[in-house]
């Protein structure tokens, strides 16, 4: 994110998701951090070392919330506190929720730990859920015809694969370190 007036790189989003209220593929289960009653914003981190949010990140949320107008000019100041205090906000109709990546939840290389939001790891939560939905789900999930060459290549690991060797197979040869 650049500033307006000076063009001084900032901060930077790895990943802003928008969930909807009542998004339904099929009657897929979906994963437990999504909820089907409010509009969610999720303001993703990757990380492969580090475990915590850039401070340039902490330190400019309203300004991230504005500029994708998520919130209003006169929230966006209350919302960065409680972003920064507990990971996340919501109201009656909208909820955002900060959220860390990483590659392995006990990382050996950790310089900071999470201080706020919500810690995704790819070993422990999300390969083994997107393992899952395609086992699950092989039927639906084999007509992708149209998705990028990394979702076909994750199908087919997980179509011939157990789920540790899936994981392992994407940990050491697709993730960069």
């Amino acid at each position: 994110m650049h500033n307006e007036r000076n063009a001084v790189q900032e901060t930077e989003v790895d990943l802003l998701a928008v969930r909807f209220p009542g998004r339904k593929e099929l009657d897929m289960r979906d994963h437990p951090i999504f909820s089907n009653q409010k509009v969610q914003l999720f303001i993703v981190e990757g990380k492969l070392n580090e475990c915590s949010f850039n401070s340039a990140t902490k330190r400019n949320f309203d300004e991230i919330l504005r500029r994708v107008g998520f919130v209003q000019d006169e929230e966006a100041e209350k919302v960065k506190e409680c972003l920064n205090a507990n990971g996340k906000w919501e109201d009656d109709k909208r909820y955002i929720e900060l959220i860390l990546v990483t590659k392995n939840r006990n990382n050996k290389n950790r310089n900071h730990i999470n201080d706020i939001g919500r810690h995704l790891s790819l070993k422990d939560d999300i390969l083994p859920f997107i393992y899952q939905r395609f086992r699950q789900y092989h039927e639906q999930k084999k007509q992708h015809r149209q998705w990028p060459k990394s979702g076909k290549l994750l199908f087919r690991l997980a179509s011939k694969l157990d789920e540790n060797a899936f994981i392992e197979e994407i940990l050491l040869n697709v993730v960069a370190e």
